[in-house]
């Protein structure tokens, strides 16, 4: 019996520790899900912000390819409105020599 009882103490000894254990495993569970679900919540705010600041480049890369765009034909209408000046000028300037010619023939 004593025998018995020896192994009963032994076995007692290691329900404890298993016990003691995997109270140890639950809290350590516990630790990695709080973790995880941590760093769940920061990956979705870093997408959330992520896709703000897509949103936000893509709204100034359009505004400034609208001011390009504008731009651009703003300054084809000056050089054709420098264009058309300038022949306007030559025009101007044969239109006065053949005056000039005329009165000298006179």
């Amino acid at each position: 019996r004593s025998d018995l009882e020896d192994k009963m103490v032994v076995e007692s000894k290691r329900n404890r520790t298993l016990s003691s254990h995997n109270e140890g495993l639950k809290s350590t569970k516990m630790t990695l899900k709080e973790e995880k679900s941590k760093l769940e919540e920061e990956v979705r705010k870093l997408k959330e912000s992520n896709a703000e600041a897509v949103a936000t480049f893509e709204r100034e890369k359009a505004a400034l390819e609208k001011k390009l765009s504008e731009a651009g034909e703003a300054l084809e209408q000056q050089q054709r409105e420098a264009e058309d000046t300038e022949v306007k000028g030559r025009r101007q300037v044969i239109q006065l020599q053949q005056e000039k010619d005329s009165k000298v023939e006179a």
